[in-house]
């Protein structure tokens, strides 16, 4: 019995790390897509009359954003559960990892290099924006924030998930000699 269950324990994790590696791109995009409906979600809890949920919202991310509402894109004439940097960031990542799902069928057999300096460079904007800001140099503008936030998601994007497919293809082809 012991030999029967630890063979169907084994087939089961065999069938996760198959799943994960054929569609780890479409649960990082859902993700995502949650992360930014999600942050919408408050300003229409808001509006339909429902203050309770929409609480829950801005509280839900209140421990990965300041929330000030000075520093939010206002929707449906309330503030967002996030800032309108960190909603640039999370939209840019979503954008770029829809993206990627398109371009990697054109790479299928080759995954072209990325350098280093792509993601650097795409963060150094919102750095610096930030950096003088949070130092009182000067205040950033909405605009700034939104433009600096994407470029910023959008290299963390680009860095992240093409490391993420070299690892899940080299992983794809482990998964297929051992079968």
């Amino acid at each position: 019995m012991s030999t029967r269950v630890s063979r169907n324990m084994v087939r089961l994790g065999d069938g996760l790390a198959r799943f994960l590696v054929d569609h780890w791109l479409f649960l990082i995009n859902g993700a995502l897509l949650l992360v930014v409906s999600a942050s919408l979600s408050a300003p229409c809890l808001t509006q339909s009359g429902h203050p309770y949920l929409a609480s829950l919202a801005y509280k839900g991310f209140s421990s990965i954003c300041h929330q000030k509402p000075e520093r939010s894109l206002l929707f449906l004439g309330a503030p967002m559960a996030v800032c309108a940097r960190c909603f640039a960031v999370y939209a840019s990542l979503l954008g770029t990892g829809l993206l990627f799902t398109f371009l990697r069928r054109l790479w299928r057999n080759q995954l072209p290099r990325i350098s280093l300096r792509l993601p650097a460079l795409a963060a150094l904007p919102l750095i610096v924006d930030a950096g003088t800001q949070l130092t009182g140099l000067r205040e950033s503008t909405q605009a700034l924030r939104i433009i600096t936030g994407g470029l910023a998601g959008a290299g963390a994007g680009i860095l992240v998930l093409f490391f993420l497919e070299r690892a899940f293809r080299e992983a794809r082809d482990s998964v297929t000699e051992t079968q």
